[in-house]
Protein backbone atom coordinates (compact mmCIF):
# COMPACT_ATOMS: atom_id res chain seq x y z
CA UNK A 1 0.00 0.00 0.00
CA UNK A 2 2.92 2.71 0.34
CA UNK A 3 4.34 1.67 -3.20
CA UNK A 4 0.53 2.56 -4.40
CA UNK A 5 0.31 5.54 -2.22
CA UNK A 6 3.97 6.82 -3.25
CA UNK A 7 2.45 6.35 -6.90
CA UNK A 8 -0.64 8.31 -6.40
CA UNK A 9 1.12 11.35 -4.91
CA UNK A 10 3.45 10.92 -7.90
CA UNK A 11 0.59 11.14 -10.16
CA UNK A 12 -0.80 14.34 -8.23
CA UNK A 13 2.17 15.96 -8.29
CA UNK A 14 2.39 15.84 -12.05
CA UNK A 15 -1.10 16.89 -13.03
CA UNK A 16 -2.41 18.66 -9.50
CA UNK A 17 0.05 21.60 -9.81
CA UNK A 18 0.38 24.75 -12.50
CA UNK A 19 4.16 23.81 -12.68
CA UNK A 20 5.80 22.69 -15.80
CA UNK A 21 6.41 19.02 -16.40
CA UNK A 22 9.67 19.72 -18.10
CA UNK A 23 11.32 22.98 -16.84
CA UNK A 24 12.45 23.84 -13.28
CA UNK A 25 10.76 26.68 -11.44
CA UNK A 26 11.54 28.95 -8.27
CA UNK A 27 9.18 30.69 -6.19
CA UNK A 28 11.99 33.39 -5.46
CA UNK A 29 11.37 34.18 -9.41
CA UNK A 30 13.01 37.15 -9.15
CA UNK A 31 16.10 36.01 -8.50
CA UNK A 32 17.13 33.67 -10.84
CA UNK A 33 17.20 36.23 -13.47
CA UNK A 34 18.56 33.73 -16.46
CA UNK A 35 15.92 31.12 -16.22
CA UNK A 36 13.25 34.42 -16.43
CA UNK A 37 14.68 35.70 -19.31
CA UNK A 38 17.67 36.41 -21.16
CA UNK A 39 17.97 39.73 -21.53
CA UNK A 40 18.19 39.95 -17.99
CA UNK A 41 22.00 38.73 -18.47
CA UNK A 42 24.12 42.51 -17.56
CA UNK A 43 20.52 44.00 -16.14
CA UNK A 44 21.14 43.71 -12.31
CA UNK A 45 25.35 44.99 -11.96
CA UNK A 46 28.16 45.21 -13.44
CA UNK A 47 29.22 41.39 -12.46
CA UNK A 48 26.50 39.03 -10.43
CA UNK A 49 26.83 36.06 -9.46
CA UNK A 50 23.83 33.49 -7.60
CA UNK A 51 23.19 30.35 -6.61
CA UNK A 52 19.06 28.86 -5.91
CA UNK A 53 18.17 26.07 -3.94
CA UNK A 54 14.90 24.32 -3.72
CA UNK A 55 13.67 21.38 -2.44
CA UNK A 56 9.76 19.73 -2.73
CA UNK A 57 7.60 17.55 -1.56
CA UNK A 58 9.26 15.96 1.25
CA UNK A 59 6.08 15.73 3.28
CA UNK A 60 5.07 13.25 0.42
CA UNK A 61 7.46 11.67 -1.35
CA UNK A 62 11.56 11.36 -2.08
CA UNK A 63 12.30 15.57 -2.23
CA UNK A 64 12.34 17.11 -5.71
CA UNK A 65 15.57 19.09 -5.56
CA UNK A 66 16.80 22.18 -7.82
CA UNK A 67 19.95 23.83 -7.52
CA UNK A 68 21.13 26.54 -10.11
CA UNK A 69 23.59 29.18 -10.61
CA UNK A 70 24.44 31.72 -12.77
CA UNK A 71 27.20 34.45 -13.70
CA UNK A 72 26.85 37.89 -15.45
CA UNK A 73 28.99 40.66 -16.53
CA UNK A 74 29.22 43.67 -18.32
CA UNK A 75 31.77 43.39 -20.76
CA UNK A 76 31.69 46.43 -23.45
CA UNK A 77 29.96 50.21 -22.37
CA UNK A 78 29.25 52.85 -24.42
CA UNK A 79 27.17 56.20 -24.19
CA UNK A 80 24.51 54.19 -25.96
CA UNK A 81 24.63 50.67 -24.10
CA UNK A 82 26.23 47.59 -22.12
CA UNK A 83 27.07 44.23 -23.68
CA UNK A 84 26.94 41.58 -21.50
CA UNK A 85 27.67 38.06 -21.54
CA UNK A 86 26.31 35.43 -18.87
CA UNK A 87 27.12 31.62 -18.04
CA UNK A 88 24.29 29.99 -16.15
CA UNK A 89 23.58 25.66 -14.57
CA UNK A 90 21.10 23.69 -12.97
CA UNK A 91 20.68 20.27 -11.66
CA UNK A 92 17.16 19.09 -10.69
CA UNK A 93 17.03 15.46 -9.25
CA UNK A 94 12.98 14.51 -9.03
CA UNK A 95 10.73 11.09 -7.77
CA UNK A 96 11.97 7.64 -6.75
CA UNK A 97 13.41 6.89 -9.94
CA UNK A 98 15.96 10.09 -9.75
CA UNK A 99 15.08 11.76 -12.63
CA UNK A 100 18.12 14.03 -13.13
CA UNK A 101 18.00 17.21 -15.58
CA UNK A 102 21.47 19.22 -16.12
CA UNK A 103 21.93 22.32 -18.36
CA UNK A 104 24.58 24.74 -18.68
CA UNK A 105 22.90 27.95 -21.02
CA UNK A 106 25.38 30.44 -22.33
CA UNK A 107 23.85 33.93 -22.54
CA UNK A 108 24.18 37.20 -24.38
CA UNK A 109 22.49 40.90 -24.56
CA UNK A 110 22.35 44.11 -25.37
CA UNK A 111 21.23 47.19 -23.07
CA UNK A 112 20.14 50.29 -25.38
CA UNK A 113 19.71 53.80 -23.42
CA UNK A 114 17.07 55.62 -25.05
CA UNK A 115 17.77 58.38 -22.41
CA UNK A 116 18.99 58.72 -18.43
CA UNK A 117 16.05 56.96 -17.57
CA UNK A 118 14.75 54.66 -20.25
CA UNK A 119 16.53 51.39 -21.64
CA UNK A 120 15.73 48.62 -23.56
CA UNK A 121 17.54 44.81 -23.43
CA UNK A 122 17.31 42.39 -25.85
CA UNK A 123 19.02 38.98 -25.59
CA UNK A 124 19.68 35.48 -26.40
CA UNK A 125 21.29 31.77 -25.09
CA UNK A 126 22.14 28.53 -26.68
CA UNK A 127 23.47 25.71 -24.50
CA UNK A 128 23.29 21.89 -23.66
CA UNK A 129 21.05 19.96 -21.93
CA UNK A 130 20.71 16.25 -20.63
CA UNK A 131 18.00 13.94 -18.75
CA UNK A 132 19.23 10.83 -17.51
CA UNK A 133 16.77 8.13 -15.06
CA UNK A 134 17.94 5.57 -12.36
CA UNK A 135 15.79 2.84 -12.10
CA UNK A 136 17.26 0.52 -9.96
CA UNK A 137 14.80 0.60 -6.74
CA UNK A 138 12.01 1.45 -9.03
CA UNK A 139 8.63 -0.96 -8.31
CA UNK A 140 5.70 -0.83 -10.44
CA UNK A 141 2.56 -1.56 -9.50
CA UNK A 142 2.48 -5.03 -11.86
CA UNK A 143 5.00 -6.26 -9.26
CA UNK A 144 2.38 -6.06 -6.85
CA UNK A 145 1.48 -9.82 -5.92
CA UNK A 146 -2.09 -9.20 -4.23
CA UNK A 147 -0.20 -9.17 -0.71
CA UNK A 148 2.91 -7.43 -0.78
CA UNK A 149 5.70 -6.16 -3.43
CA UNK A 150 7.37 -8.95 -4.88
CA UNK A 151 10.98 -7.63 -7.23
CA UNK A 152 10.93 -11.18 -8.79
CA UNK A 153 7.82 -9.97 -11.12
CA UNK A 154 9.54 -8.88 -14.24
CA UNK A 155 7.98 -4.88 -14.62
CA UNK A 156 7.92 -5.30 -18.35
CA UNK A 157 9.52 -1.78 -18.58
CA UNK A 158 11.80 -1.58 -21.43
CA UNK A 159 13.84 1.71 -21.93
CA UNK A 160 15.74 1.88 -24.71
CA UNK A 161 18.04 4.23 -23.61
CA UNK A 162 18.63 6.09 -19.83
CA UNK A 163 19.73 9.44 -20.91
CA UNK A 164 19.65 11.40 -23.66
CA UNK A 165 20.99 15.15 -24.69
CA UNK A 166 19.80 17.86 -26.52
CA UNK A 167 21.05 21.32 -27.71
CA UNK A 168 18.65 24.29 -26.61
CA UNK A 169 17.72 27.93 -27.48
CA UNK A 170 15.41 30.95 -27.23
CA UNK A 171 15.55 34.81 -26.60
CA UNK A 172 13.92 37.48 -24.60
CA UNK A 173 13.41 41.17 -24.77
CA UNK A 174 13.22 43.52 -21.18
CA UNK A 175 12.02 47.09 -21.04
CA UNK A 176 13.41 49.50 -17.69
CA UNK A 177 12.12 52.49 -16.06
CA UNK A 178 14.51 53.83 -13.45
CA UNK A 179 14.25 57.57 -11.65
CA UNK A 180 15.87 56.19 -8.65
CA UNK A 181 18.37 58.85 -7.15
CA UNK A 182 19.96 58.83 -3.64
CA UNK A 183 19.82 61.12 -0.80
CA UNK A 184 20.83 61.84 2.27
CA UNK A 185 18.13 59.85 4.27
CA UNK A 186 16.92 57.51 1.99
CA UNK A 187 16.97 56.06 -1.43
CA UNK A 188 14.09 57.80 -3.51
CA UNK A 189 12.26 57.01 -6.84
CA UNK A 190 11.32 54.19 -8.48
CA UNK A 191 12.31 50.96 -11.00
CA UNK A 192 10.20 49.62 -13.04
CA UNK A 193 11.26 46.61 -15.48
CA UNK A 194 8.75 44.17 -17.78
CA UNK A 195 10.14 41.45 -20.45
CA UNK A 196 9.13 38.71 -22.10
CA UNK A 197 10.74 35.97 -23.17
CA UNK A 198 10.86 32.38 -25.20
CA UNK A 199 12.81 29.44 -24.43
CA UNK A 200 13.07 26.22 -26.24
CA UNK A 201 12.38 28.21 -29.56
CA UNK A 202 14.10 25.07 -31.80
CA UNK A 203 11.67 22.44 -29.63
CA UNK A 204 14.47 19.97 -29.46
CA UNK A 205 13.81 15.99 -28.88
CA UNK A 206 12.78 15.02 -25.52
CA UNK A 207 12.38 11.63 -24.67
CA UNK A 208 13.98 8.47 -22.70
CA UNK A 209 12.34 6.72 -25.92
CA UNK A 210 14.42 6.39 -28.91
CA UNK A 211 11.99 6.33 -31.45
CA UNK A 212 9.09 8.64 -29.78
CA UNK A 213 8.27 11.98 -31.25
CA UNK A 214 8.77 14.25 -28.07
CA UNK A 215 9.67 17.59 -27.81
CA UNK A 216 10.53 20.24 -25.25
CA UNK A 217 7.36 22.61 -25.61
CA UNK A 218 8.72 26.09 -26.01
CA UNK A 219 7.72 28.19 -22.74
CA UNK A 220 6.58 31.99 -23.27
CA UNK A 221 8.08 34.03 -19.72
CA UNK A 222 6.41 37.41 -18.80
CA UNK A 223 6.77 39.40 -16.16
CA UNK A 224 6.56 43.07 -14.22
CA UNK A 225 8.19 44.23 -11.23
CA UNK A 226 9.25 47.30 -9.31
CA UNK A 227 10.71 49.28 -6.41
CA UNK A 228 9.23 51.73 -5.39
CA UNK A 229 10.15 53.85 -2.46
CA UNK A 230 6.59 55.24 -0.10
CA UNK A 231 7.11 58.98 0.13
CA UNK A 232 11.24 59.21 0.17
CA UNK A 233 10.87 57.16 3.54
CA UNK A 234 12.87 54.38 4.58
CA UNK A 235 9.89 52.24 3.38
CA UNK A 236 9.24 50.87 -0.33
CA UNK A 237 7.52 48.12 -1.86
CA UNK A 238 8.75 45.43 -4.44
CA UNK A 239 5.83 44.09 -6.38
CA UNK A 240 5.78 41.38 -9.06
CA UNK A 241 3.53 39.55 -11.89
CA UNK A 242 4.93 36.40 -13.32
CA UNK A 243 3.77 34.02 -15.94
CA UNK A 244 5.00 31.11 -17.58
CA UNK A 245 3.32 29.43 -20.17
CA UNK A 246 4.28 25.79 -21.92
CA UNK A 247 1.95 23.30 -23.84
CA UNK A 248 -1.15 24.05 -21.69
CA UNK A 249 0.26 24.42 -18.52
CA UNK A 250 0.30 27.66 -16.94
CA UNK A 251 2.23 29.54 -13.70
CA UNK A 252 1.12 32.75 -12.62
CA UNK A 253 2.64 34.11 -9.44
CA UNK A 254 1.72 37.81 -7.95
CA UNK A 255 3.03 39.38 -4.65
CA UNK A 256 4.76 42.10 -3.36
CA UNK A 257 7.58 42.17 -0.87
CA UNK A 258 7.89 45.66 1.82
CA UNK A 259 11.18 46.67 2.39
CA UNK A 260 12.86 48.61 5.39
CA UNK A 261 16.06 50.42 5.29
CA UNK A 262 17.52 49.04 8.78
CA UNK A 263 20.80 51.34 8.52
CA UNK A 264 21.73 53.91 5.77
CA UNK A 265 24.82 53.89 4.05
CA UNK A 266 27.29 57.05 4.29
CA UNK A 267 26.57 58.89 0.86
CA UNK A 268 30.11 60.39 1.35
CA UNK A 269 32.62 58.50 2.44
CA UNK A 270 31.17 55.02 1.61
CA UNK A 271 32.56 53.70 4.57
CA UNK A 272 28.92 52.56 6.25
CA UNK A 273 26.99 50.56 4.36
CA UNK A 274 22.74 49.90 4.42
CA UNK A 275 21.32 47.23 5.27
CA UNK A 276 17.50 46.41 3.90
CA UNK A 277 14.94 44.02 5.49
CA UNK A 278 12.31 42.80 3.31
CA UNK A 279 9.29 40.43 4.15
CA UNK A 280 7.10 39.38 1.21
CA UNK A 281 3.58 37.71 0.19
CA UNK A 282 2.78 35.96 -3.03
CA UNK A 283 0.40 33.53 -4.36
CA UNK A 284 1.06 30.99 -7.01
CA UNK A 285 -2.40 31.01 -8.70
CA UNK A 286 -3.78 27.21 -7.86
CA UNK A 287 -0.79 25.77 -5.99
CA UNK A 288 0.66 27.56 -3.16
CA UNK A 289 0.84 30.81 -0.90
CA UNK A 290 4.50 32.11 -0.66
CA UNK A 291 6.28 33.60 2.41
CA UNK A 292 9.89 35.18 2.11
CA UNK A 293 11.94 37.08 3.65
CA UNK A 294 15.40 39.18 2.33
CA UNK A 295 18.20 40.74 3.33
CA UNK A 296 20.26 43.33 1.78
CA UNK A 297 23.67 44.35 2.69
CA UNK A 298 25.96 46.37 0.41
CA UNK A 299 26.93 44.12 -2.50
CA UNK A 300 25.01 41.00 -1.04
CA UNK A 301 21.66 39.87 -0.55
CA UNK A 302 20.11 36.23 0.77
CA UNK A 303 16.74 35.18 0.63
CA UNK A 304 14.92 32.87 2.44
CA UNK A 305 10.94 31.38 0.98
CA UNK A 306 8.56 28.44 2.00
CA UNK A 307 5.41 27.39 -0.17
CA UNK A 308 2.25 26.34 1.59
CA UNK A 309 0.82 23.98 -0.71
CA UNK A 310 -3.01 24.71 -1.08
CA UNK A 311 -3.87 22.85 -4.26
CA UNK A 312 -5.14 19.03 -4.77
CA UNK A 313 -1.97 17.52 -3.44
CA UNK A 314 -2.51 19.34 -0.29
CA UNK A 315 -4.48 16.37 1.25
CA UNK A 316 -1.15 14.31 1.17
CA UNK A 317 1.36 17.15 2.33
CA UNK A 318 -0.61 18.84 4.90
CA UNK A 319 -0.06 21.81 3.07
CA UNK A 320 3.39 21.42 3.67
CA UNK A 321 5.56 22.50 0.31
CA UNK A 322 9.06 23.53 -0.72
CA UNK A 323 12.22 25.42 1.06
CA UNK A 324 13.97 27.61 -1.06
CA UNK A 325 16.98 29.66 -0.52
CA UNK A 326 19.07 32.11 -2.85
CA UNK A 327 22.56 33.80 -2.22
CA UNK A 328 23.58 37.26 -4.31
CA UNK A 329 26.44 39.29 -4.85
CA UNK A 330 25.96 41.96 -7.55
CA UNK A 331 28.22 45.08 -8.14
CA UNK A 332 26.26 47.75 -9.11
CA UNK A 333 29.00 49.48 -11.66
CA UNK A 334 32.48 48.47 -13.03
CA UNK A 335 34.91 50.91 -15.10
CA UNK A 336 32.73 54.15 -15.30
CA UNK A 337 29.22 52.39 -15.56
CA UNK A 338 27.08 54.27 -13.60
CA UNK A 339 24.38 53.95 -11.73
CA UNK A 340 21.68 54.98 -14.14
CA UNK A 341 22.87 52.12 -16.13
CA UNK A 342 21.82 49.83 -13.40
CA UNK A 343 18.06 48.03 -14.09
Amino acid sequence: MKNLKTLLVSILILIGNCNFAQDIHFSQVGFSPLTLNPALTGANGAINGLINYRSQWASVAKPYNTMAASFDMRVMESKNGIFAVGLNFFNDQSGESRISQNSVNLHLAYHMFLNDEHSIGVGIYGGWGQNALTLNDDKWGVQYDGAAYNGSIGSGENFARQSFSYIDAGTGIVYSFNDSRSGFSADEGKRVNAGIAVYHVNEPSYSFVAAANDKLNMRMSGFVDALITLNGSRNSIRPGAYVNLQNGSKEIVLGTYYRYMATQGSQITGFKKPLYLSLGGFYRFGDAFITKFMAEFHEYSLGLAYDFNVSNLSTFSRSLGGFELFLRYSMPQLGGIGTKARI
